[in-house]
């Protein structure tokens, strides 16, 4: 039973084989090891149908089918194994190419399956050594399988038919196809002889970096070879973070018309955008371009990519020559000259039983025909038939040679097949066929001289060596010229010559495409976003001197920016300064006040327990000329060179400590008034019964000063002081003055009056109620010289205020700073001097006795005194 089921399977394999051989779009010659190949004979039709012939793809067949003949022809590889071809037209069809792709693999997979079932063994013999019939169409067993396939041609189609010749182990090798996408190790068995646009795009990169473009556009086909070249291109705008890509519009395969004109009406809107960078095929290209040119789109700079800018000349904007307008530099492949190639090319017998593509040809070049079955063409004349210079061009292009190297790549690794020494490595076997999965192993490793230079593959199997031409595309004449201006090696890097580029734009130079204008000197640019950036001024103590400085650089020392802020410069500084005589004066005043606060502190102390000290409230007076000792310190600081930080510092501090002077004032006026029971008009009960005890003194305290404090940290916050640099450039100096500036705008001198307001009123009331307890007996009478040291108080802020707001110099750090000594004074000498001269030559009346006379003398004046000062 078994036996009669291997019968009618392996009929139905011969079956296979008899009906699969036939076909228009196929190309066949027999041979002991057969190499597919996939190529556009024909451009695409509708649907799946074919179009008109592809001269490029006949070039390619003709090229493959030379390869071949070479290989076959030559004693020193493959010695007795003949090489044969299936080529396939897939007419630009990725349908069609998967449709052959398929056949390949079904033709592989039916002789692996007949050779291990049915048990052909010796009739695969014959046929390898050549006994079987020339014509596939007379064999009766399945056709040698192919070991492996050289295409296709598009790199969209190449995935295709990579992914499923993947699944076989059946080898790729494409001398067109330079997707970034089969760089993949996905593709492990896929081969190429032509750059990968990774280095395509290190190119462009190069190109844009050489004339300084760093605000590009791209527009690209919507397929894998677009993508992945943008991706390519985007990958190496981020490593090198010198341009970027403002825009990326991609164009679908077809029916693209209505997306290129909102992708042109885009471009339109981007005026900075000067460099377009056109990543698509030939026809694409030119239909991009043309509508580009009628819209209006004139002056750019374009970058083509490898597909276009390898064409012909005669391809170029031969239909809308007159309304091109810019500059056309492109990425292409160097022709490599070979003339063997070359005079077979050319010579090339177009009459005869060739194939059936070369009567296409003949028809469509030279309107004849060598068919007899076309009566209604005239018959081709040997005489008639020569081929142009374009046609041999376009025979022969820069893609041509990399078919070469690819069918010799393949070809010397089956050799090393063929020539492997058992007792060196375990071979492959090769008969009765090689397989195709061992071959992939062989290709891997192959080196060989081809036409291109040195052929082998890397890891990814790209080729190691590669280079490009930089071409420029011009009008000359009423027609378009291509002109070879530099080259780019993966090695050498970008070589040019700028003189010999066509500028077709205004500028009659390579004109700049950035977002935003350069940062001049004197500012630095921001961080890029979205290919744009903003200048930021140096701040008042760094420069900058180069063109888009990336930061600014701090002065150092006595230097400082001059007014360009593009250089530190030694200036003269004319604020006071401690080593001048009169800074010297006032930190002298300053100290001198200090020190006596000091004294008073450790008079007090001595004579804590003493009447006088316990009736002058004695832990408010400590407070007191603690805030004294502060006031002289700002007295000491305003005449030292300002800086952000003593501004922020010192223009809330004089508020501070002059509110809480005030207020300690106001409790102790308070105080004495309630101990005598004078009348007090307008003073709120809580202000009466707080200043009983220490506790309740403290927190009154703190509720007079909540204000100026909340107010100071709003100043601090919403409008800071700060310092400025004013310079004034003399003829044989520049001078500089740093001024404290108390705010920036109406924000700060609000709360600035705020301050000064609450601070007058504070005051004010303290005085109406020292006036009101004027007459109080004795050594109790404190009132008198606290009202006298809020007059002088008040006398500072009427000399420092109009100056510190008004006036700018030298003299306003005096002004501060005498006005800071002297409230400080005023207070130090006011309430302290009076006791501290008792405590140091009237001793007599700091004693209890003398306090109980007086506390006798001022009860029984009590009522005089109430009546009086009402």
């Amino acid at each position: 039973m078994t036996s009669l089921k291997q019968v009618f399977i392996c009929l139905a394999v011969s079956i296979v084989a008899t009906t699969t051989v036939g076909n228009s779009h196929r190309l066949y010659k027999k041979g002991d090891v057969i190499l597919g190949a996939l190529l556009s004979i024909h451009n695409s039709g509708e649907d799946t149908t074919c179009g008109k012939l592809n001269v490029f793809g006949l070039g390619f067949a003709e090229t493959m089918i030379y390869a071949i003949d070479i290989i076959n022809n030559s004693s020193d590889i493959l010695p007795g194994v003949t090489l044969g071809y299936d080529i396939r037209d897939y007419c630009e069809s990725p349908t069609l190419a998967m449709k052959w792709t398929h056949e390949f693999v079904k033709n592989n997979f039916m002789v692996n399956f007949d050779l291990g079932l049915c048990g052909n063994q010796s009739q695969y013999a014959n046929h390898y050594h050549g006994r079987a019939s020339s014509s596939p169409n007379s064999s009766k067993i399945l056709e040698s399988p192919i070991v492996s396939v050289v295409g296709a041609y598009d790199s969209d189609t190449t995935v295709l038919v990579a992914q499923l010749l993947q699944v076989v182990n059946i080898p790729l090798v494409s001398p067109f196809s330079t997707s970034e996408q089969l760089s993949s190790s996905y593709y492990s068995a896929f081969f190429r002889t032509v750059p990968p646009d990774g280095l395509q795009a290190k190119a462009m990169a190069d190109l844009i970096e050489r004339f300084n473009w760093n605000y590009i556009a791209v527009v690209a086909v919507d397929h894998s070879y677009g993508r992945y070249g943008v991706r390519a291109l985007e990958n190496e705008a981020q490593k090198r973070k010198t341009f970027c890509t403002g825009l990326i519009q991609y164009l679908p395969r077809s029916s693209f018309e209505t997306k290129m004109e909102n992708i042109i009406e885009t471009l339109l809107k981007r005026k900075r955008v000067r460099v377009i960078v056109l990543w698509a095929n030939s026809h694409q290209s030119v239909e991009f371009i043309k509508k580009a040119m009628n819209a209006g789109l004139h002056d750019k700079v374009w970058i083509l990519s490898d597909d276009f800018a390898t064409s012909s000349n005669d391809y170029y904007f031969k239909e809308f020559t007159n309304k091109v307008k810019g500059v056309f530099l492109g990425v292409a492949h160097h022709l490599h000259n070979d003339s063997s190639l070359s005079r077979y090319m050319s010579s090339l017998p177009l009459l005869g039983k060739r194939h059936g593509w070369w009567d296409e040809f003949l028809e469509e070049e030279f309107n004849c025909t060598s068919s007899s079955s076309k009566p209604y063409l005239p018959q081709c004349s040997k005489r008639n038939l020569k081929l142009s210079t374009s046609t041999l061009k376009n025979l022969f292009n820069p893609f041509t040679p990399y078919v070469v190297d690819a069918v010799k790549a393949i070809a010397h690794a089956i050799d090393a097949m063929y020539r492997c020494n058992e007792s060196i490595r375990q071979c492959p076997k090769t008969r009765p066929f090689i397989k195709s999965e061992d071959l992939v192993d062989y290709i891997r490793n192959v080196t060989v001289r081809g036409i291109t230079g040195q052929v082998w593959f890397d890891g990814s199997g790209n080729p190691k060596s590669s280079s490009y031409d930089i071409i420029n595309i011009y009008n000359q004449s009423g027609s378009f010229m291509k002109t070879t201006i530099g080259t780019w090696g993966i090695n050498g890097g970008l070589q040019i010559n700028a003189s010999l580029i066509k500028w077709s734009v205004p500028e009659k130079e390579a004109p700049s495409s950035i977002c935003t204008e350069r940062c001049s000197p004197g500012t630095w640019r921001t961080r890029m976003k979205n290919c744009c950036w903003e200048c930021m001024p140096c701040d008042n103590s760094s420069v900058s001197n180069l063109y888009d400085a990336p930061q600014c650089k701090r002065c150092n020392g006595v230097l400082v920016p001059n007014g360009m802020k593009t250089a530190c410069i030694e200036v003269t500084v004319v604020n006071v300064k401690f080593s001048s005589s009169v800074g010297i004066i006032f930190t002298t005043i300053a100290g001198i006040g200090i020190l006596l606060a000091i004294v008073s502190l450790l008079l007090f102390i001595k004579f804590y327990h003493t009447p006088l000290v316990k009736s002058s409230n004695r832990e408010l007076s400590f407070f007191l000329l603690a805030i004294i000792v502060f006031g002289f310190a700002l007295a000491i600081v305003h005449v030292t060179l300002p800086t952000n930080s003593i501004c922020k510092l010192t223009q809330p501090w004089r508020y501070s400590i002059h509110c809480l002077s005030v207020s300690i004032l106001f409790i102790k006026t308070v105080r004495m008034a309630r101990a005598f029971q004078l009348e007090m008009p307008g003073l709120p009960k809580f202000c009466k019964r707080s200043v009983v005890n220490a506790k309740l003194q403290v927190i009154t305290l703190v509720f007079l000063n909540t204000c100026p404090v909340l107010l100071a940290i709003l100043w601090r916050v919403l409008d800071e002081p700060h310092v400025v640099k004013e310079y004034n450039e003399l003829p044989h100096e520049t001078r500089v003055e740093y001024i404290c500036k108390p705010y920036q705008g109406n924000t700060g001198y609000g709360l600035e009056l705020s301050s000064l307001c609450y601070l007058i009123l504070l005051t004010v009331m303290c005085i109406f109620y020292s006036f009101k307890a004027r007459n109080l007996p004795g050594n109790f009478n404190e009132t008198r010289y606290i009202g006298l040291s809020l007059y002088i108080l008040l006398l500072s802020w009427l000399a420092y205020f109009p100056i510190n707001s008004a006036l700018k110099g030298w003299y306003v750090a005096v002004i501060s700073s005498a006005t800071a000594s002297l409230a400080s004074y005023g207070l130090l000498g006011c309430i302290f001097g009076p006791k501290i001269f008792i405590i140091l030559f009237h001793s007599e009346m700091n004693t209890n006795e003398f306090v109980r006379a007086e506390l006798r003398i001022a009860n029984r004046g009590t009522n005089s005194v109430s009546a009086q000062s009402s």
